[in-house]
């Protein structure tokens, strides 16, 4: 069976709102910045007026149309059933006929039966023992062992003896599956954490703040070192005060007529060094020489 050809031209609609063409797009591999995922478009066919919007679900398409019918209206001044500046059709209630609706019962057919599997995207273990119930639980063994040797090594904590009287303050892992941007499981993190919302004021802590600089104290140390500073305007001015101070320690003499450009003799060897900025430009007639300034 073949198709038949599609006409080469349409007729293309006459006002405003006679015709408008949308589509809608999603859902994207990778969300736009603020989680949008679909797109929908506008286009009316006879001022070529189209217009986009970003949605975060495709349910919102409908709502999206009907904002954009309003938003039309009252650009245009004219309604998007008007057909005419002058005339708007009025429906009358006893003109529309009544929905004839099948008495047959729905029931599903056999053969288009599916069989769905979910799965839980938050799957990761709550509590100790989900951790170890879990299929993967050699993985969180394993990254529990990391998290204890780690802890050990960097000294987080003194064995004491707990006085007596005292409540200790309890902790509790965390677990959490490290996905790849594939969506695979990369890698397996296991942390201890303690419960520090049962901790008292008075009783377990007494200041909880870390204190910092003052503003006074970071500005002055600034000015000391603003001389230096790279990206300031006088960067480059510091910068060229010490090369040629160091350049001068290699026997280099600074040219009378142009002050970024130095020689060097010795011997029959002479060596030129071209500064532009912070590039160097190195010409001489002994490549052994030119070797050893470079070193």
């Amino acid at each position: 069976m073949t198709k038949k050809p599609f006409v080469g031209q349409s007729a293309i609609a006459k006002g405003l709102l006679d015709l408008v063409h949308t589509d809608v797009c999603g859902p994207l591999s990778i969300p736009a910045r603020g989680g949008f995922s679909y797109f929908i478009t506008f286009t009316d066919d006879h001022s070529r007026y189209g217009y986009v919007y970003l949605m975060r679900y495709k349910s919102e398409a409908f709502g999206r149309n009907c904002r954009d019918e309003v938003f039309i209206e009252e650009s245009s001044r004219e309604p998007p059933h008007e057909s005419t500046a002058s005339f708007e059709p009025t429906v009358h209630a006893d003109s529309v006929p009544i929905l004839r609706r099948s008495t047959r019962e729905s029931r599903v057919l056999e053969r288009y039966g599916f069989v769905g599997l979910t799965s839980q995207l938050d799957n990761d273990p709550k509590t100790y023992g989900e951790a170890m119930s879990d299929i993967d639980s050699d993985k969180w063994l394993e990254a529990m062992k990391y998290e204890m040797d780690s802890m050990g090594s960097n000294q987080v904590w003194t064995l004491v003896d707990l006085p007596k009287g005292v409540r200790p303050v309890g902790c509790k892992w965390v677990y959490k599956r490290k996905l790849g941007a594939n969506g695979e499981v990369t890698t397996f993190k296991a942390k201890l954490v303690a419960k520090g919302y049962t901790q008292r004021p008075g009783v377990d802590f007494e200041e909880t703040y870390l204190p910092v600089a003052m503003a006074k104290s970071i500005r002055i140390l600034l000015a000391i070192a603003a001389w230096s500073i790279y990206g300031l305007k006088q960067a480059s001015r510091s910068w060229n005060t010490c090369f040629d101070e160091v350049i001068r320690g290699y026997d280099f003499i600074k040219s009378d007529y142009d002050r970024c450009v130095y020689k060097k003799i010795s011997g029959s060897s002479v060596a030129y060094l071209v500064l532009y900025v912070d590039d160097i430009l190195l010409i001489g007639n002994d490549v052994k020489m030119l070797g050893n300034i470079k070193a």
